[in-house]
């Protein structure tokens, strides 16, 4: 059986660790490959994250009461183009003793109070 040598582990070994679906040979064996792969995913979360706001509950009022003020004035103010878009992480550490279905309850009720909507 014929053998290759990875580029990334230097082991050597069989071909079918390094077939492409396509036809052709990977150069790095199927366990370095699917590592990489992990750690790009875990990468991409990290950068998203970071990016995002961390909010508390009275900063999140705040955010959200000021962008639904700025899109308009009226009460019922209703139009398929215009809308939010908003993306934060909110810090729930007041929160710890609640079990996570009482925490979700718990936004969904903080965020109708503060848009004037229901939800279910």
């Amino acid at each position: 059986m014929a053998t290759i040598t990875c580029t990334k582990c230097l082991l050597t070994l069989e071909q079918s660790f390094f077939i492409k679906e396509k036809g052709g040979f990977y150069t790095r064996c199927m366990t370095c490959r699917e590592q990489n792969n992990e750690y790009n995913k875990k990468r991409k979360k990290v950068e998203v994250h970071e990016s995002a706001l961390i909010l508390n509950y009275e900063e999140l009022d705040q955010c959200l009461s000021e962008m639904i003020h700025d899109i308009g004035q009226e009460e019922y103010y209703e139009n398929c183009e215009t809308g939010i878009n908003f993306t934060c992480l909110i810090n729930t550490s007041s929160l710890s003793d609640k079990t996570p279905k009482e925490i979700a309850d718990n936004m969904k009720d903080f965020i109708g109070n503060v848009d004037g909507y229901y939800y279910m």
